[in-house]
């Protein structure tokens, strides 16, 4: 019993460093804005990079009469279980800008990560969006203390500074029991195929 989960707990640390973790540096920072002064809605996410939350101006006029508290838009509506009924809302944009520049417009979908390109295939920032509630006094204007918007983001300009742990070695990989792990054979050459029917030298 007591080499039976040595094994295991062997495999389950082993197992942990087959498939290579994320780059620390690749974490993102999560910002929370309180709406407070009306759309559009601007704040800075570095020295260079600013977002605005905005509506398109088409739709503000509707908003005009509801209570303030009215909902205009929440996250909470789309993440629904599927089969029931989803709270729509106009389509609200987060504007990503750089020296006055613009450099992307994303839709304020509820867990959509998207990366902002700066042109040439040179990419600037990921940005995921993660929770928002906007209600009808932010449309209006100024004083309102409920609406607010909350996204995660990283620079993705920048090499990151620490790196995950190496996969194991195959010579490792090769002591676990077979329920433990799953490995490919697709490209080795001076190896047998194992199949159901036998084996196989790899073409």
């Amino acid at each position: 019993m007591a080499s039976s989960s040595h094994a295991a707990a062997y495999a389950a640390a082993v197992q942990a460093r087959l498939v290579p973790g994320r780059a620390s540096g690749g974490e993102l920072e999560r910002v929370e804005q309180t709406i407070a002064h009306g759309l559009p809605h601007r704040f800075a996410l570095d020295g260079e990079l600013e977002v605005i939350l905005m509506l398109p101006t088409g739709l503000a006029a509707e908003w005009l009469g509801p209570p303030p508290d009215e909902v205009v838009s929440v996250s909470a509506g789309q993440r629904a279980p599927y089969g029931e009924p989803r709270q729509g809302g106009p389509p609200a944009r987060l504007i990503v800008r750089s020296g006055g520049v613009t450099l992307g417009v994303l839709p304020l979908v509820a867990g959509a990560r998207q990366l902002v390109s700066a042109g040439q295939g040179r990419v600037r920032a990921e940005i995921e969006v993660i929770d928002w509630d906007l209600r009808a006094a932010a449309v209006r204007g100024p004083g309102d203390t409920a609406s607010r918007l909350m996204i995660a983001w990283r620079r993705a300009d920048q090499a990151p500074d620490r790196y995950p742990a190496p996969p194991a070695p195959r010579r490792v990989m090769s002591r676990l029991p077979i329920a433990f792990r799953m490995e490919s054979e697709v490209g080795l050459r001076n190896r047998t195929v194992r199949t159901s029917l036998g084996t196989a030298a790899p073409r």
